[in-house]
């Protein structure tokens, strides 16, 4: 009896092992692919920035965090790196709206409303990529967002098929980074599963939208859950 239970207790320990090792080495290979693609000079034919959309304040400004992202689009914007931006984020209710707080921040610091497009429904990370490339079409896209996030994004990206470029958002360091950090290996695995074996269809999908055209159309394309728009 004792020799069983002491391979039941081996086995399990061994288990353990080689699920802890499984997440560290889709962790790293994530990470490892994605590098080549962040915070190059040459970026081929991307010229739309993608926003990805993260934590309002009740008082409706960015956060810290979404700010940074933000700041980010503005300047390749600025610099003629981006002719388009793209904000993806939770627009889930009347009462909480990422996407329309990111637009109002971009307006505020120059970006003509017509070159913004809101996609409402990028509820995580995986979603907001797989509406880039379903509903907006995009062949070769720029994602901005924080070191810790982006090798996870321009990795789903590549994957999907999308030439996906990444720019850091980061400004020097922050604490933030190291307290996401496991977090963001345990949702590396997620995605990596998500791209590669289940392919789960976004929360919504909807009708192409063209990213030539005039971003302010896409204002209106809300409510997503059968509400009526504020």
């Amino acid at each position: 009896m004792m020799n069983l239970i002491k391979k039941m207790i081996k086995g399990a320990f061994v288990l353990i092992l080689v699920f802890i090792l499984s997440c560290v080495a889709i962790d790293q290979y994530v990470a490892i692919n994605a590098n080549r693609f962040i915070n190059k000079e040459n970026m081929g034919s991307a010229n739309v920035v993608l926003v990805l959309g993260a934590r309002v304040t009740p008082q409706k400004e960015p956060s810290p965090v979404l700010a940074e992202r933000l700041d980010s689009a503005i300047k390749m914007y600025e610099e003629g790196i981006a002719k388009k931006v793209i904000v993806s984020g939770d627009h889930d209710s009347i009462y909480y709206n990422e996407v329309g707080v990111m637009k109002a921040y971009l307006v505020e610091n120059g970006i003509p409303e017509q070159d913004i497009f809101m996609d409402h429904a990028g509820f995580s990370t995986y979603e907001s990529m797989v509406r880039a490339k379903e509903i907006f079409g995009l062949e070769s896209l720029i994602v901005t967002t924080q070191s810790y996030h982006l090798k996870r994004a321009v990795y789903i990206g590549r994957v999907l098929g999308i030439e996906t470029f990444g720019v850091s958002a980061d400004e020097g360091f922050n604490l933030y980074v190291l307290r996401y950090r496991y977090r963001e290996m345990l949702a590396r695995i997620k995605d990596f599963m998500y791209v590669h074996i289940v392919k789960p269809d976004p929360t919504y999908l909807g009708d192409p939208i063209s990213i030539q055209g005039d971003g302010r159309i896409t204002e209106e394309m809300w409510p997503i859950i059968g509400t009526t728009t504020p």
